[in-house]
């Protein structure tokens, strides 16, 4: 039972984690068919200005759909197992927390700069998501090697993981300020 659950609350995040990166994707590229781009572009704003709130804008909802989801899961799993096998709430538990606290973030993160790089560089919404979504994928293969039994599921897995996603997320950072060309994409995006 508490296999089931744990799997559960990993397909939980793994979905509100990775179907939420349709805002980034749509940050740039759906502007620009909107004609929405052009006025903020020009204003004073710089490009690393403009970029984190990019970001951020589809990196902050991710989170909080996720957490919210999170807290409804444990709420109703807690409510479900027997009290009388395990004398206290079984979530949230250690790895839970180190998940919910440090891979999460990074992992939404990396999935969100991937697509506003794309969503700069490409002149279709569908295009820069899928591209974004190939990263957050790429994640699913933790996930499929935790449910094989060849990754556990415990606290330094977590923080290993957090740790390489972070080091790719300041990574990516850079690239996306290198890459966003203001004044390509004012003066020859058709």
């Amino acid at each position: 039972m508490l296999e089931w659950l744990s799997y559960q609350l990993r397909s939980n995040i793994t979905f509100c984690t990775g179907k939420l990166h349709w805002f980034a994707a749509y940050s740039i590229v759906g502007e620009k068919v909107e004609k929405t781009l052009e006025p903020l572009l020009a204003a004073p704003a710089t490009d690393g200005e403009i970029l984190l709130g990019k970001v951020l804008v589809a990196h902050i909802p991710s989170i909080i759909v996720t957490y919210a989801g999170t807290v409804i899961f444990s709420i109703m799993a807690n409510t479900v197992l027997p009290s009388n096998v395990f004398h206290q709430p079984i979530f949230p538990n250690a790895p839970m927390w180190t998940m919910l606290g440090a891979v999460i973030p990074v992992v939404s993160l990396l999935a969100m700069e991937t697509c506003v790089i794309m969503s700069s560089r490409t002149g279709s919404v569908i295009a820069a998501y899928q591209f974004g979504f190939i990263f957050a994928a790429s994640f699913v293969v933790v996930y499929v090697l935790m449910d094989a039994g060849l990754v556990t599921y415990n606290v330094q897995n977590f923080l290993i993981i957090a740790g390489l996603t972070l080091v790719a997320d300041a990574c990516l950072a850079f690239l996306v300020r290198a890459v966003f060309e203001r004044e390509t994409i004012l003066t020859k995006w058709k």
